[in-house]
């Protein structure tokens, strides 16, 4: 079993006009083309992805919404030494 975290970039949907921001892994925060014109993907600091097997989850839920790379980093030395065998990447 291969278990392993990384560092990513937390990338979300940005309203241009609103300031709002929703999931990538969601519904499309849009409902037309016009309204599209007005959604960006931008990059909101870092989060994490553990693998588990082939089994992908982003994100932890004590990582802070704009983390620095720091911080991310910080949290996936902490996960690994919580858990057996995962190895960082």
């Amino acid at each position: 079993m291969r278990h392993t975290i990384k560092v990513i970039p937390r990338k979300l949907w940005k309203n241009s006009k609103t300031g709002r921001t929703a999931s990538l892994r969601g519904a499309v925060p849009f409902t037309d083309s016009k309204s599209q014109q007005d959604w960006t993907i931008e990059q909101f600091g870092y989060t994490v992805q553990v693998n588990r097997d082939g089994l992908t989850t982003t994100g932890l839920c004590y990582l802070p919404f704009n983390a620095s790379k720091q911080e991310a980093l910080a949290q996936a030395l902490s996960y690994a030494e919580l858990n057996t065998n995962c190895e960082i990447l």
